[in-house]
């Protein structure tokens, strides 16, 4: 499996950007959204995050990705996209409870 991971981002450096998202989403998928899971504790978050990290992997100029301890770097990602996603949604709930206090 993380063999896999490097040789997706091998792809992605190489600018074969469609089979290193694919080798991703086929190979990779489980582990990437069992780290989402890990911090979100709900599926469809879990999955979102794990989608918007794949998003930001293609923004990201091929020289931006990293050459060595691609999991690693990976795992920060998501570990941290999971974070400000629940920040998000927390904001969220907390903004709508505010506002119904002024009904």
């Amino acid at each position: 499996m993380n063999q896999d991971i490097y040789i997706a981002f091998s792809l992605l450096r190489e600018g074969r950007t469609n089979d290193g998202v694919e080798l991703l989403y086929k190979k990779c998928y489980a582990q990437m959204y069992g780290m989402a899971f890990s911090v979100l504790k709900d599926k469809n978050d879990s999955h979102d995050v794990v989608h918007n990290v794949v998003v930001k992997l293609l923004s990201l100029r091929n020289e931006n990705l990293p050459h060595t301890n691609e999991l690693g770097w990976l795992y920060t990602v998501i570990k941290n996209e999971s974070l400000d996603f629940l920040k998000s949604k927390t904001r969220i709930v907390l903004d709508d409870e505010l506002l119904s206090n002024f009904k």
